[in-house]
């Protein structure tokens, strides 16, 4: 996505930032940049897609999707099909988002993209938890864990943690979802995401996590991630809120 499009998204000024990557598309057709045009196609199905318009992401995807594959782009190509998985994982099309995961898979091992190959396992994982296969979800974010360590992709492995995390919730096992969580809010840290470390402190302080641990432990995590929270972008704060209540139904004592 171009910068100027991605300012504008991120002033939440969703019609100026469609305007000017409208404009880049047509741009490129006109030129007849091939090349060009696919990575603005796929940067306009982004923001149809974050803004919810996934019919029209999907046709934007798609399009790119067939000029990568003319211009002989294959690295490209799997981002599309990525994306493509991701645009079914969210309306929870889980089946259909999986083939598209696969696909991408293929050729990213193909080409030995171990990057792309981190984010796909991970997507994949998702994809599973989606349909309660936590089991086959822990499966596949190992992979991904494994990947990410390789390259040194710290924020990638505090993604898949938080993301095992879950999945062992599920499971019932609680001390390996302790240490995902903690092990990931040190990653965070290290990266500088205070607002990502901060939800994870969150998410360690609340049952059934903490519904054996020492109140005094519980009430720490959750004055760590009020200290890490101070002086962050108050849109972020929000959005925080906003996941966490979706996670844990309710606010109560972790108001931030």
């Amino acid at each position: 996505m171009s910068n100027l499009a991605r300012l504008y998204r991120d002033r939440g000024e969703w019609e100026r930032a469609l305007e000017y990557a409208q404009d880049v598309v047509q741009r490129f057709r006109r030129l007849g940049d091939r090349y060009g045009l696919s990575t603005a196609l796929s940067n306009l199905g982004a923001l149809h897609r974050q803004r919810g318009d996934h019919e029209l992401a999907a046709a934007c995807y798609e399009e790119s999707l067939e000029l990568a594959w003319e211009t002989g782009d294959h690295i490209g190509a799997t981002h599309i099909l990525n994306n493509l998985g991701e645009l079914h994982r969210y309306a929870e099309d889980y089946n259909t988002a999986l083939d598209y995961y696969q696909r991408a898979l293929d050729m990213t091992y193909e080409f030995n993209e171990r990057q792309v190959i981190g984010n796909v396992t991970n997507n994949i994982g998702l994809a599973h938890g989606g349909l309660g296969e936590w089991a086959e979800a822990v499966r596949w974010y190992d992979q991904s864990l494994a990947y990410k360590k390789h390259i040194g992709d710290l924020h990638g492995q505090a993604i898949t943690l938080n993301n095992l995390g879950v999945a062992y919730e599920h499971l019932g096992q609680m001390d390996n979802v302790q240490a995902c969580y903690e092990e990931a809010i040190g990653l965070l840290k290290q990266v500088g995401d205070r607002v990502s470390a901060a939800g994870a402190l969150i998410n360690l302080s609340q049952p059934p996590i903490a519904q054996k641990m020492p109140s005094e432990q519980r009430l720490g995590y959750l004055n760590e991630a009020k200290a890490l929270l101070a002086g962050t972008d108050a849109q972020e704060r929000r959005v925080l809120i906003n996941r966490l209540k979706a996670r844990l139904g309710r606010e109560s004592e972790w108001q931030l």
